[in-house]
Formats: C-alpha cells, structure tokens, sequence
C-alpha cells in the first residue's frame, strides 16, 4: 500500500471518542479508516465509504451516561451485516454433514469380464465372502 499511511493507534488515542482517520488508495482503488471508539478500530473496504457519519449510542464513563459518537458509515455497515455472516457459519457448523470413506481392502483378482469400479466391487458376492464390505457413512446434525 506504500505511502499510504494511517495515525497510528496511539496517536489516534489523543483524539476523542469519534475521531477517525482515513485514506483512499487510488492504485488498488481501496479505502482504509482508522476509528476512535473504546480502543482504535481499523477497515477496509472496496465497496463502501465514510459518509454519511451515523450517530450511535456509547457508554460515557466520564459522564457516566450514554452519549452519542459519530461512527463512519463503512463500521456501521460491517456491525449492521455482521450478523448475517455469523448465522451463516453457525448454519454451517450445525448442519454440516461429514462424509467418511472406508477404503476397499485389497482382495483377489477380478475377472476380465467383470466391471473395475467400486459399486460393482461392493454388490460382488465373491468379494464378500472374503473381505468386509466398504459403505460411506453420513453423519448428521
């Protein structure tokens, strides 16, 4: 990204609650933006821009009150459509179905005239009285 440089977070740490910093790198067309909340927040983006600034509540310690901090609207999007990405691994997480495959052991010889692929070796009688069958197993939920 070469010269396109952000404050660093202890030098964004100065500033309040609210302050951002922020680059737009022309050559990659990338928008980067340091934020200023609890602790510093960083993101970047191709796809989404500062304005318009949303006003979101936060706890004031100094006050000891909820107050209102400007928040670019790229972080307000990111929180906002967080969610979505996180149902979707949970989804995935609890409905993943895991497939397991036994190998087929080595057995005797087939035939010429007898088909080489796997289903034809598992529904083989001949291949069934000497060695286990292999199955795949689906687990689910």
């Amino acid at each position: 990204m070469g010269k396109c440089t952000l404050m660093s977070a202890e030098e964004l740490e100065k500033f309040p609650r609210g302050y951002n910093d922020y680059r737009f790198e022309s050559n990659n067309e990338i928008f980067i933006v340091r934020w200023k909340d609890n602790k510093c927040v960083a993101v970047a983006t191709n796809i989404d821009t500062l304005e318009p600034t949303v006003q979101v509540m936060r706890w004031c310690k100094e006050r000891s009150a909820k107050a209102y901090v400007p928040q670019p609207a790229l972080i307000n999007n990111y929180n906002k459509y967080m969610g979505g990405v996180d149902m979707h691994d949970w989804l995935l997480e609890k409905h993943a179905i895991a497939i397991k495959a036994i190998s087929l052991p080595s057995g005797p010889t087939q035939d010429a005239n007898k088909p080489k692929h796997r289903l034809s070796q598992l529904n083989d009688p001949e291949r069934r009285k000497h060695k286990k069958e292999t199955f795949f197993i689906k687990e689910c939920g």
